[in-house]
This record gives C-alpha cells, structure tokens and sequence, in this order.
C-alpha cells in the first residue's frame, strides 16, 4: 500500500508537470485574453502595459518549468514551484469567483477551446495536484 501511494506521488508529480507544459503550448497558440484575466484587469489588478507582457511571458513560463519538471531535473525544487504555482492559480481562482463556486469560468488553463468549468471543478483538481505535491515535496527531502 505504500509503494501505491507513494507511485501516486510521483505520478502525480509528473501529471502536474505535463499539465503546465500542455497548458502553456495551448496558450502560446491561442493569445486570447482570458476571462480571468479579463476580471484582474476590470479589477485593476493587472494594467493595460502589463497585461500584454503577461499574455506573452506566462506561457513561455509555463513550457519552461513544466519541461524541467518533467526532465526529473532538480525534482525537489520543481516540486515545490509546481505546489506554489497550482495554489496561487487557486488562490487567484477564488478571488475572480468573488465565492460562486458553482458558476463556469474559463480560466484560460487550456487555450480557446476549454469548456467553462465550474470554480469548484477548477479548485479541486489545482487543490489535489498542490496537496499531493506538497506531500512529495517532503518525502523526497526527509530522504536527503
């Protein structure tokens, strides 16, 4: 039972990894604002000169880290990014939802084509990778 769950660890790892490299080539091809970013910026959280530089860089971002995680290199660095990468996604997820958990938002997570996923859907599967992450993250450094 241990050797399972710790194999859901690493797949898991790697199924998070695959996620932000998919997430990033899906937006590199597809630059459409998304409606999260849409709400940030009607927020005044992002500005109109960032939003582009945002648009631009998040996707190169997530190609780059989501192929080194994948590569195994560094594995308890990339650990701990991925966890804090699908907790801030989380965290920013709420904060647009303004707590209507139950309503379609398009995060944007997966270019054009994503179909609006209700906030909950969206929270539990960024939750879940972030929680397995985390416990991975401190497997493979009580062994070091």
């Amino acid at each position: 039972m241990k050797s399972l769950f710790n194999f859901s660890l690493i797949l898991n790892y790697y199924i998070a990894g695959l996620l932000l490299l998919i997430a990033g080539l899906l937006k590199l091809k597809d630059q459409n604002i998304s409606e999260i970013m849409q709400i940030l910026f009607d927020r005044g959280i992002i500005s109109l000169q960032l939003l582009p530089v945002i648009m631009k860089a998040l996707p190169i971002i997530e190609i780059s880290i989501g192929i080194l995680a994948l590569s195994g290199w560094r594995s308890n660095v990339f650990v701990f990014i991925l966890s804090s990468i699908y907790i801030v996604f989380s965290g920013v997820i709420i904060y647009v939802s303004d707590g209507y958990f139950m309503q379609p938002i398009d995060c944007g997570c997966f270019g054009e084509n994503n179909h609006d996923f209700p906030v909950y859907f969206l929270l539990l599967r960024n939750m879940t990778i972030a929680i397995l992450l985390i416990c991975y993250y401190y497997k493979i450094n009580k062994n070091r």
